[in-house]
């Protein structure tokens, strides 16, 4: 009955990375200008980072019968890396709109309803130097569905502007619009566990023809909760197995490289990308609102382009307090 509900999490951890400046295993590029050597920073090495994230969800109910709200979402993350300072990353979003709330639809296979549109604001750093900042809306629509099924479909509009530095002098070359489609589905499959299914279309369009590219990603998880097995603290444990592909497809030829056969000979080709990632995330609530997650992953990237495929695989300890 509350008409203001403040609720968040607060995280701190650490990740080892095999490949954490993704960079190519082999450091040979065909340029335009012949075959060269990368330098040592550019080719694949491990590190390792830590960061912090927060996020929160302020809730002011619009005392409606359905209970109507405005929605105001933040989250903020920062990573810093032990050697590779340059691609240390800072992160700030907010979003704002009202939820509309239809409790008892029963259209059919559709049970209830809630519709959300929201502005969004962020800020990205990037190695301690702005990187870009991005203005935007979009319109959300959760349903429950037949046989317990949840789903999510949603639209963003992001203006993403970015900032040139003495280390990345083309940043600017990214600038342009992005245009997210994304379609969630869950469901019980027993008691104690649930799958997530979903799908994303994602196209970007920027300064530069051979930034510009149309994304598809599919990806699912598995979420299976249970009693503590060693009964150290008699509280749940929670087992996370994910996977999910990726296809990038860009527009124009990449200046980067020479495929042409020919060291003599320029020609460009416009890079193709497939991205597979799966790992397994296990988490051991400690008190009521304190959890601690260990993770693997693996990341594979095949691309046309040599200097853009990579593998890399990691290691995460996470500590979460939810408020």
């Amino acid at each position: 009955q509350q008409t203001n509900v403040l609720s968040g999490t607060l995280e701190i951890g650490t990740q080892y990375q095999t490949d954490a400046n993704i960079g190519p295993g082999s450091p040979l590029i065909h340029s335009p200008i012949g075959d060269v050597l990368l330098n040592n920073q550019f080719v694949k090495h491990d590190d390792t980072g830590f960061f912090a994230a927060g996020s929160f969800l302020y809730n002011y109910d619009l005392g409606t019968q359905n209970g109507d709200a405005i929605e105001v979402m933040g989250t903020a993350f920062g990573n810093h890396f032990l050697e590779f300072d340059r691609l240390d990353l800072d992160f700030a979003e907010v979003t704002v709109g009202p939820r509309l709330r239809f409790p008892q639809l029963n259209a059919g296979p559709v049970q209830w309803v809630t519709v959300k549109p929201y502005a969004i604001l962020n800020e990205v750093g990037l190695g301690e130097k702005q990187y870009f900042w991005t203005y935007g809306g979009g319109l959300e629509g959760t349903a429950l569905l037949w046989d317990n099924v949840t789903a999510k479909l949603a639209y963003e509009h992001r203006e993403k502007n970015f900032t040139n530095a003495p280390d990345r002098p083309l940043s600017t070359g990214l600038t342009g619009p992005a245009n997210l489609v994304q379609l969630a589905l869950q469901r019980p499959i027993t008691n104690n566990s649930y799958l997530v299914g979903q799908f994303d279309y994602l196209d970007q369009s920027t300064k530069f023809a051979y930034y510009t590219n149309n994304t598809y990603a599919v990806s699912a998880a598995y979420h299976i909760s249970y009693r503590d097995p060693i009964r150290l603290l008699n509280r749940p444990w929670e087992t996370v197995f994910f996977g999910s592909r990726s296809w990038s497809i860009y527009a124009g030829p990449d200046p980067c490289c020479n495929t042409s056969g020919n060291p003599a000979a320029f020609s460009g080709s416009a890079r193709d990308d497939r991205h597979w990632r799966f790992g397994v995330a296990q988490s051991f609530q400690l008190t009521g609102s304190t959890a601690l997650t260990l993770q693997l992953q693996r990341d594979v990237v095949s691309s046309n382009l040599s200097i853009y495929g990579y593998s890399s695989d990691s290691f995460l300890a996470d500590l979460k307090v939810r408020f």
